[in-house]
């Protein structure tokens, strides 16, 4: 009986479990990105007879402010890197070590396009940002933080490109090490994605 009672329990929250998961959906970058833009200029309306001295007069594209933050690089961009891969596996794979860290890097690339889901966390709390609205003050610290963020992104991606034709170049002695080093940067823009889709959110009150 108690055998049946523990199953009939186990059940019922995997069930529960199944639905929350289905009930929120997968949420991506892109999605957060386009949310935050629309209840952005929600606010900017609602609150147009008393609105900041810091929105007066200016036109900010939110959309297109963000959405590049959550996308490691461009497409063409993307297909430069992984040619270079396919090089240094051809000249430098000799070991499975550098094999390895390419196939890593290369199978990383998808994980790093805007249309990637949001960490679970900040996808939960999607749920209920979603329908409240935001505040200015919260949007003049988005503004304020714009060209830090962009100035953050393109290190990452200055810093993983210089590695990549480092070795390409042979100026690299330690083929292995910088390469590893290389995928590591991608792993470091990752989560600092997340930071900066927590601090759109507020989870994060600063970055």
């Amino acid at each position: 009986m108690k055998q049946f009672l523990f199953l009939v329990i186990l059940s019922i929250l995997v069930f529960d479990e199944l639905s929350i998961k289905g009930a929120m959906g997968q949420i991506s970058y892109e999605t957060l990105v386009t949310a935050f833009d629309t209840k952005a200029k929600e606010t900017l309306i609602r609150e147009r007879n008393n609105l900041d001295p810091y929105f007066k007069g200016k036109r900010i594209n939110w959309k297109s402010g963000l959405a590049p933050l959550f996308t490691f690089c461009k497409p063409k961009d993307f297909d430069m890197f992984k040619s270079m891969l396919n090089s240094i596996s051809c000249h430098f794979g000799k070991t499975n070590a550098i094999q390895r860290v390419c196939e890593d890097i290369r199978s990383h690339f998808p994980n790093l396009l805007s249309a990637s889901e949001i960490p679970p966390e900040a996808e939960f709390t999607y749920q209920y940002w979603r329908n409240e609205a935001i505040s200015q003050e919260h949007l003049k610290k988005v503004a304020n933080k714009l060209k830090e963020l962009h100035d953050c992104h393109r290190a990452f991606f200055n810093t993983f490109e210089s590695k990549m034709t480092s070795i390409l170049n042979r100026k690299s002695k330690k083929v292995l090490a910088t390469l590893t080093e290389a995928k590591l940067k991608l792993m470091e823009y990752d989560t600092q994605r997340d930071k900066w889709a927590n601090f759109l959110l507020g989870i994060l009150a600063d970055i």
